[in-house]
């Protein structure tokens, strides 16, 4: 499909017209998340606790010249407890284990399994590339503070410059002369090239207060929806650099007038992300109205929305195979410029962009958080705290009741401690000084606060699932509780986690690893190699590819995956219910001496070892085998039959058997 060039001129009424229609999505999307970005903002004044700059010499040293204020603007972080809990234990259930991220089955015979494998392997190595931990932790950090993550699975490339050396033949001397470069066939020549030394996907976080959703849909179905979209800050120099690149799809001259017009002032501060920015539509100021258009910048907001629509009926593509829809990512920058229209033609099929929230009740576009439906509760906390600080202020802050005919009157409304208070001559050696001065009683009604604060934190961390036992405080638990009950009660506190995990697994890991799979088998243009020790689908990659004992990295094209695969779910929890269950049957079974020669001898020991060593964190545990090992024949007997054999004579102990010459 040819996209029409007259789109992208900025003076064009189809231009005009395709920004207009753009920006109503917006419009409406950025208007429907007003509550929650309203809400995102209470929230994070109870995840940080800080001090003023300007208070900070008050609360450490009392100065001579003030009275101690009282630090009013303490924030109990209790919120901040509870999310990092909640953290902690996504990071256990899904980045445990960094090569086993994203987990495959192939479908099928044993051929199916290894390329299902090597897309496996390949998935979590682009993993380790890309950093998915770090976005992990962001997106899931967005999920329990605000209610809404989203991440955006899009492929890249990690590029480096790397020095070629080669020697001038004849053509090149020649050119080179040409050029004003003395230069002799056999010279050496130093050059600088871009190389390509990785690809895969990248995970790109969207802030809750840039993301839009199309209202009429939940948030796990945005798929189904109208649209979706991001606004993104970018430095107008970086965007026309990034539209040099062909692979950004991006108009160069839009983007230049783009340039031009921000630096020159023309749009001021728009686009700025705030409820502000979209105009006066929906009961906001103009765009223009924000700041005066004389402001020079160098940075705009650039509108991505995503949106099914009819080609056709937009008039943004010519010719005859101009399909009756399609998937379109619209790009503006500053509100009015179109700088961008990409037909988003991924083999997935889905929207680019991926919503989770764990408090989804299955019907809303924008949830509630967790830690917001605890939010009075830590205002409460803030506030006792603060009476109680308040209060130990006012006594602090003496409160006299003085007649002022008796004493020296600056020297009574000087502050500064280990002052001297001079009497009226009158009055000198006449006594009983008490009678013209007297402190206030100030009852101290604060005195319970940090008790009341504790109940009610405990109260908080109990209704959205961070129970003690969670947080690794086990002062609840009896003086010296069983293995078996320790292991239920924490089995017990983290199935509500564990609830939380599949809802995110469902909502997030899935889709995207689904995503990433299928970008990989289109975008990847260059082999890898991978390294398959570790590997579940070990065996049967060396058995499919026919490898070697020894050989441990393979090379990965394009034409050895295919997408005939499922996506295995994280079950870290029951895995570990399963282990803890089966372990003292497997304890018991070892210890019959028929069983267990039975097993042994079907097991590789020494492979076992290795690579139990190698989980410990020995990796070169091959340097310390021998290198000539001298083969040994043992054989396990039963114990009566040993005895009866050494009396007869056929058996002798190791240590009395004398070396053969």
């Amino acid at each position: 499909m040819n996209l029409k060039q007259s789109i992208f001129n900025p003076e064009s009424d189809l231009h005009k017209e395709i920004v207009a229609k753009v920006m109503e999505c917006v419009r409406k999307g950025f208007s429907a998340g007003k509550e929650l970005r309203n809400r995102a903002d209470q929230i994070d004044s109870t995840l940080k606790a800080f001090v003023p700059t300007s208070n900070l010499d008050n609360y450490w040293r009392l100065r001579n010249h003030e009275n101690p204020k009282a630090p009013l603007e303490i924030v109990i972080p209790i919120s901040k407890a509870a999310r990092d809990t909640f953290l902690t234990y996504m990071a256990s259930a899904f980045l445990s284990d960094p090569m086993r991220i994203y987990a495959l089955r192939g479908r099928g015979d044993r051929a199916a399994i290894a390329r299902a494998g090597l897309l496996e392997r390949l998935l979590n190595l682009q993993a380790l590339w890309f950093k998915h931990d770090l976005s992990y932790m962001t997106f899931w950090n967005d999920m329990f503070c605000y209610g809404l993550g989203a991440v955006i699975p899009e492929w890249s490339k990690i590029k480096r410059r790397q020095t070629i050396t080669s020697f001038a033949d004849e053509a090149m001397a020649m050119m080179l002369r040409q050029e004003g470069k003395m230069v002799n066939i056999g010279d050496m020549i130093k050059s600088v090239e871009e190389k390509i030394v990785a690809e895969g996907n990248k995970l790109t976080n969207c802030s809750v207060r840039n993301v839009f959703l199309d209202p009429s849909a939940p948030l796990h179905e945005q798929d189904r929806g109208e649209f979706c979209g991001y606004i993104e800050r970018v430095n107008v120099f970086s965007l026309v650099e990034r539209a040099k690149d062909p692979e950004e799809r991006l108009d160069l001259k839009a983007c230049r007038y783009l340039s031009e017009k921000v630096r020159a002032g023309a749009y001021g501060n728009v686009g700025m992300l705030h409820d502000g920015v979209f105009g006066s539509d929906y009961g906001y100021e103009s765009i223009h109205e924000i700041v005066m258009p004389s402001e020079k910048r160098e940075t705009c907001a650039v509108v991505h929305l995503f949106k099914r629509i009819d080609p056709k009926e937009w008039k943004i593509a010519s010719g005859d195979d101009v399909p009756d829809s399609c998937l379109v990512e619209f790009i503006v920058g500053a509100g009015e410029v179109l700088i961008g229209v990409v037909v988003i033609d991924y083999d997935h099929g889905m929207m680019p962009m991926v919503f989770a929230s764990p408090s989804h009740d299955g019907y809303e576009t924008y949830s509630l958080a967790e830690l917001a439906s605890v939010y009075g509760m830590q205002q409460y906390c803030d506030w006792k705290v603060r009476a109680q600080v308040a209060n130990q202020s006012k006594v602090l802050n003496d409160m006299l009741l003085v007649d002022p005919t008796a004493f020296e009157e600056e020297d009574l409304l000087n502050p500064a401690p280990g002052k001297l208070i001079r009497l009226k001559r009158a009055l000198y050696n006449s006594g009983g000084i008490d009678q013209f001065i007297k402190q206030l009683q100030v009852q101290d009604v604060t005195a319970n606060n940090l008790a009341d604060v504790l109940q009610v934190a405990s109260f908080m961390n109990d209704l959205i699932g961070v129970s003690d036992i969670v947080r690794g405080d086990l002062s609840s638990m009896p003086e010296r509780p069983t293995a078996a009950l320790g292991m239920a009660a924490r089995q017990s506190a983290l199935s509500r986690l564990q609830y939380l995990a599949q809802k995110i697994q469902s909502q997030s890991m899935v889709p995207i690893t689904y995503m990433m799979a299928y970008n990989t088998l289109q975008f990847m243009s260059m082999d890898m190699v991978i390294n398959i020790i570790g590997s579940r689908y070990e065996q049967d990659i060396r058995s499919v590819l026919g490898m070697g004992p020894d050989e441990t990295d393979i090379y990965v094209s394009p034409a050895d995956l295919d997408g005939d695969f499922d996506i295995e779910p994280q079950t870290k929890l029951r895995n570990e219910a399963d282990v803890n269950a089966m372990q003292p049957v497997v304890e018991r079974l070892l210890q019959i001496p028929e069983i267990a020669m039975s097993i042994m001898s079907k097991l590789d020991a020494t492979a076992l070892v290795l690579n139990y060593i190698k989980r410990s964190g020995f990796e070169n545990v091959e340097d310390f085998l021998q290198k000539n090992p001298v083969p040994v024949m043992a054989s396990v007997l039963p114990d009566q039959q040993v005895a009866q054999q050494a009396q007869a004579g056929n058996l002798a102990p190791m240590d009395t058997v004398a070396p053969t010459a």
